[in-house]
């Protein structure tokens, strides 16, 4: 079994190309089975695990498609008479869509989607569709849909893929309060636009769709992932980097240039990118609600890595899951309180000699506080962290990190 050796302390410095985003990509595969002539064409869609396995499902629903992966460019022709197939977790961001085309719909419940399932019942239950289950399967029916007003303040990105995906094609106007500035929300209302839908966003946070009747094809460039530019910002940030994270958009990454400013950190934006020229005391600065609004789970461990890093203690809103399992890690510097998030005193400056973990997830929150600490850390199950990123150790490294894999 691989381990993964970190000594932690070097600082993050160079350039790191961004690669297309994922999740844009996964939403505008969705949008393509709204097109009931024409093509969609995706340009900039590098291959993932996630994005060949919703080709997949797009086949088997109907979808003629064709993927170049030199070039880069994914055509989805979903002018056909198309088949409903069950939905697993992965493909949850594809429920209002297939439910257009198809009438119905089943989705697989899992634990991770529990979220996502609890929110898809509400607004297709007020969107005039028929919602059923049962202990494994969410089945959702409907013939004709009436626009609604919704807050998505607190939904997850997918199911608010799924309302502005379903919306397009729903009678009258549905109304979005609290729509987050994400680069995938911006894409797919373009890429939407283009295929023919009237969606307009009146100010920052609301969203109005106008229902039509149908759509077509349309092209659109898939942007660089700017949550992956954030995470590395942070991590820069975290060991006293000089960074330039390339293609990346400070209409995007303002909540996280902002937290990195005010913990003392140099934030220049250029316009190839943004650059962070980190310090070597970093101020305890609390994460402000636009930063936790667009925090996944990267930019969580981002922020966990710099309040790592921070005197004092801080107080941050964290995933209690990931809070409870890097506890023994950090011991009495670590609290999580229900409703209150994690307090952390910092600054962390040692860490279990080897970090043991289950879960890739676990894995890159173990990586990241790695980074920051200076001793030598083992990681163990290293392979567990390339079913995140494939190159994440290569990018490291070749940032200055002192990391390699043993066996």
């Amino acid at each position: 079994m691989a381990k993964l050796k970190v000594i932690g302390g070097a600082p993050l410095k160079g350039n790191i190309e961004l690669i297309s985003d994922e999740l844009t990509i996964l939403a505008c595969q969705a949008a393509s089975l709204l097109a009931t002539s024409g093509t969609v064409i995706l340009d900039h869609v590098q291959s993932t695990p996630k994005i060949v396995a919703t080709n997949k499902v797009l086949q088997k629903i109907g979808v003629k498609l064709a993927y170049n992966r030199h070039e880069e460019i994914l055509k989805l022709d979903a002018g056909w008479h198309l088949t409903s197939v069950e939905l697993t977790a992965n493909e949850v961001q594809m429920v209002g869509t297939v439910l257009a085309r198809c009438r119905e719909v089943s989705l697989i419940k899992a634990p991770e989607i529990s979220q996502q399932v609890s929110e898809l019942k509400i607004i297709f239950n007020q969107l005039g569709a028929t919602v059923t289950e049962n202990d494994t399967q969410l089945t959702i029916t409907a013939n004709h849909l009436e626009g609604q007003a919704f807050d998505v303040s607190s939904w997850s990105v997918e199911t608010i893929i799924n309302i502005l995906t379903v919306a397009t094609l729903t009678q009258g106007i549905t109304v979005l309060n609290g729509v987050p500035n994400l680069p995938v929300v911006s894409s797919l209302v373009e890429l939407l636009n283009k295929m023919g839908a009237k969606v307009h966003r009146t100010n920052n946070s609301t969203v109005r769709i106008q229902g039509v009747n149908y759509l077509h094809g349309a092209d659109l460039y898939i942007i660089n992932d700017q949550l992956q530019a954030g995470f590395y910002l942070m991590l820069a940030a975290a060991t006293g980097g000089d960074l330039v994270a390339l293609g990346a958009y400070a209409d995007y990454l303002q909540p996280v240039t902002k937290y990195l400013e005010a913990a003392g950190n140099t934030i220049i934006t250029q316009r190839n990118g943004i650059r962070v020229i980190g310090t070597q005391i970093l101020l305890p600065t609390k994460p402000n609600p636009d930063l936790l609004a667009i925090a996944d789970l990267r930019i969580q461990i981002g922020i966990l890595a710099v309040q790592a890093r921070q005197l004092g203690q801080t107080q941050f809103e964290f995933s209690k899951t990931l809070a409870e399992e890097i506890h023994p890690w950090l011991g009495s510097q670590v609290h999580y309180q229900e409703g209150r998030g994690m307090t952390l005193d910092g600054p962390i400056n040692s860490l279990p000699t080897t970090l043991t973990y289950h879960e890739s997830t676990i894995g890159l929150v173990g990586l990241a506080l790695a980074l920051t600490v200076k001793q030598t850390t083992w990681l163990d199950q290293a392979e567990l962290l390339g079913e995140l990123d494939k190159k994440l150790v290569d990018h490291l490294a070749s940032l200055g990190a002192q990391i390699k894999i043993e066996f």
